[in-house]
């Protein structure tokens, strides 16, 4: 079977002409419709998006509404037995309009929610004590919702806890809302830690070193296997290479076993070198790790960052020849 030269180049150009035709025809339905609707398209900013016409009034397809006849659902009210606190507000019996006597047409129930300011009250007890005629021990009453040698309730022992773990908020914050002293407060947590350790979660030195001496072991034991993947040959590689810088958890309970706390130090500052896209100097740079080490080392120190900063400018003030490092850390000039 023979092919005929000049028929597949015929044929080569019809096929050309017909795609041709066809993205002429794709070209034109843009256009008309680019002169219809306006731009379209992903690239088109949302402010010069076509807008969709209305429905048409006579024959909306969707009315929107409740149908008719239908009770709603409104807002629910709040009976006398359900309410805290029922209250009967007076307006007196003169018209303020005119100053007419007023008829007494009854009363109208009108719910509301609200929530009473914190409050702190001073509380005095008065302790009854008692002594026992046959063992001669002196009994006391303990007061109620107070854990001992504790100034604080429970109350507010509950609040600030909660306030400052579970909804973020600081503990300047806390002060400005209960009128507690900072120190106070820091005291009182510290306190409230003690009270309600885990203690059966305690362990010994001796049995925490045979514990995590058996999770390094079996650690070893794994990272020494011949492992089938290359991927999990690294991860081997890397713990064999590295073995003696990972494993110093097991000998001192105090080093952590990751470093989760490093990476949540870092954390505040690469969000704040991503949203002001970082620094645009080395002199930016060097400013930056300097103050941030300074302060995160007073915080780490557990003083008051912003009293302990200005105490040392302030003697920086005064005698400029001193080294910063002894003013702000207390180190000992020997």
């Amino acid at each position: 079977m023979t092919y005929c030269k000049q028929c597949l180049e015929k044929q080569r150009k019809i096929d050309d002409l017909q795609d041709e035709i066809l993205q002429l025809k794709a070209k034109l339905r843009y256009q008309e419709r680019t002169a219809r609707e306006g731009l379209f398209g992903s690239s088109t900013p949302s402010s010069k998006l076509p807008v969709k016409p209305n429905s048409p009034t006579d024959h909306p397809r969707d009315r929107g509404g409740g149908k008719v006849g239908h009770k709603g659902h409104g807002r629910s009210g709040i009976c006398e037995q359900e309410a805290d606190h029922v209250q009967r507000v007076s307006i007196g019996n003169v018209c303020p309009d005119c100053g007419s006597t007023l008829e007494d047409k009854g009363a109208r129930s009108r719910a509301v929610i609200d929530c009473e300011p914190l409050r702190m009250k001073k509380i005095l007890y008065q302790l009854e004590r008692k002594r026992c005629p046959r063992c001669n021990k002196v009994i006391s009453a303990r007061p109620p919702g107070v854990l001992a040698k504790c100034l604080y309730g429970n109350q507010l022992l509950a609040y600030m806890a909660v306030q400052h773990y579970i909804y973020g908020n600081t503990l300047g914050q806390i002060e400005k809302q209960t009128a507690v002293g900072y120190s106070s407060l820091i005291d009182a947590m510290h306190q409230l830690a003690k009270a309600i350790s885990l203690r059966g979660l305690d362990i010994t030195e001796r049995q925490f070193k045979r514990q995590a001496t058996k999770i390094k072991e079996a650690i070893v034991e794994i990272t020494s296997r011949q492992a089938r993947h290359p991927a999990i040959w690294k991860i081997q590689d890397l713990f064999r290479e590295k073995g003696e810088r990972l494993y110093h958890w097991a000998g001192d309970r105090n080093i952590p076993a990751d470093n989760n706390l490093a990476e949540r130090e870092l954390r505040p500052l690469v969000i704040a070198r991503k949203i002001s896209f970082g620094s645009q100097s080395d002199s930016g740079a060097r400013t930056r790790e300097v103050l941030m080490t300074v302060l995160h080392t007073l915080r780490k120190r557990g003083s008051h960052v912003m009293e302990a900063f200005k105490s040392a400018l302030d003697k920086l003030a005064q005698q400029p020849n001193l080294d910063p490092s002894k003013v702000l850390f207390n180190l000992d000039s020997s």
